[in-house]
């Protein structure tokens, strides 16, 4: 009688551990599909970048990716998905050295700042690193930075020398605060066709979110208004109105 309790016992046994390495086996991952996913989110994160979208590298991650995705053996997904993964990690190589490319090339197209343009310059990185210490004083308040002159020409959306030293004191403060977020508002004057003038506006606050973006910051925390703000003085022709060009970084939590 024991003997064929035993015997029962050991089968029971023995079918309880197949059932549970089979439950195992499904809820957890294979590398196969841990790839996957990995070259997945890189290749997304590549998709995102505006400067990777029309890159080779891209099209071909998107090719192995399909790929990958399509096959049922496991041996050839895995090739795929690696494939797809490194073709994404070059293409957002590529963007980034593009971009800071761009960048270069757009400051040696700049004029040299003379002795004035410097003091300028070194005043308002003063005046912003004053803003930054007194906000240190009263965390719990809302922010506004001012950057005035920020463009280059008229109905350009390209950075001066001195908006670009404002954001890289803008952009070390927020990585020093990671919970912060900011808000970019672009004030233009409503000279001309309306219709034009909030396009610029737009284009311009976006320059400024791209801007902060390539300095390290997550564009999941700058928001930029929809509508671009037109300033309402009577008389938008004057130089003194015009300096009124402004974009405002509200910053909070």
């Amino acid at each position: 009688m024991k003997s064929i309790s035993y015997a029962l016992f050991s089968k029971f046994l023995l079918l309880f551990l197949i059932i549970w390495l089979e439950m195992s086996c499904s809820t957890v991952p294979t590398a196969e599909n841990s790839l996957l996913t990995e070259a997945s989110e890189i290749y997304a994160q590549a998709s995102a970048d505006s400067n990777a979208t029309s890159l080779d590298a891209l099209v071909e991650a998107k090719s192995a990716l399909e790929k990958a995705k399509k096959s049922q053996d496991n041996e050839t997904k895995e090739h795929f998905a690696y494939l797809a993964k490194r073709y994404a990690q070059i293409a957002i190589t590529i963007a980034k050295r593009q971009a800071l490319e761009l960048e270069r090339k757009n400051l040696l197209q700049q004029p040299v700042p003379s002795l004035r343009e410097n003091n300028s310059l070194k005043a308002n990185s003063q005046q912003l690193h004053q803003q930054i210490a007194n906000w240190q004083h009263h965390p719990n308040e809302q922010l506004v930075l001012v950057l005035e002159k920020t463009w280059s020409k008229t109905e350009s959306a390209d950075l001066l020398p001195k908006a670009r030293l404002s954001l890289n004191t803008v952009a070390t403060f927020l990585n020093q605060y990671p919970e912060l977020q900011v808000l970019v508002k672009n004030y233009d004057n409503n000279s001309g066709y309306d219709q034009y003038n909030l396009g610029l506006s737009a284009r311009r606050a976006h320059a400024v979110k791209f801007a902060l973006i390539n300095r390290g910051i997550r564009s999941n925390r700058i928001r930029v208004t929809q509508e671009s703000q037109l300033l309402t003085t009577h008389n938008q022709t004057t130089p003194k109105d015009k300096q009124n060009n402004r974009v405002e970084l509200i910053i909070f939590k």
